[in-house]
């Protein structure tokens, strides 16, 4: 069973979305409120439902760790996915997880769409494949983050992740 997501935790998973598009940062703040928050609505249920979370918790931040390993994830996204454990629980997890690859799988292509409008280019396979592009598309975009991942063309996780679990909570939960 998991509690029903708050208007409170929305809020402050849009703020993160906005955050992470914005400014490419996941506030290390808003993901303690959320983890008190919920810990607080879970504690006023039932104890047991605090610990599965906290379980899923565990088990969504080490696959996201995996990921960033991989270079796949970014430290900020490791630590959201976690949140996003605890938020869905163990019973909903691996559901919850595969509403977010699509929800942010959804929200790549949009992105790319986006990044390749600003080149003008009539095939978008070109920027994946020519660092030059991507180099221009990142200056164009006006990111911040260049240095840190040098040539590769990135994008913000959270907002994915959101529309993700927004997804599944409104189809399944």
């Amino acid at each position: 069973m998991m509690f029903p997501i708050s208007l409170i935790t929305w809020f402050l998973l849009i703020v993160i979305a906005v955050s992470d598009t914005k400014y490419h940062k996941i506030p290390n703040v808003i993901l303690v409120l959320i983890l008190v928050y919920q810990s607080l609505l879970y504690i006023n249920i039932e104890s047991q439902l605090l610990f599965l979370s906290l379980l899923a918790c565990i088990v969504s931040f080490v696959l996201a760790l995996l990921l960033f390993f991989l270079g796949v994830l970014s430290p900020g996204d490791v630590k959201f996915i976690g949140v996003v454990g605890f938020i869905l629980g163990l019973e909903h997890l691996s559901f919850g997880l595969a509403w977010v690859v699509l929800g942010v799988g959804l929200t790549a292509i949009f992105y790319l769409m986006y990044n390749v409008s600003f080149l003008g280019l009539s095939n978008p396979i070109y920027i994946v494949f020519d660092k030059d592009l991507r180099t221009k598309a990142n200056s164009i975009s006006g990111k911040s983050n260049t240095d840190r991942y040098q040539q590769m063309l990135t994008m913000p996780f959270a907002p994915g992740a959101v529309i993700g679990i927004a997804l599944y909570s409104y189809l399944y939960i």
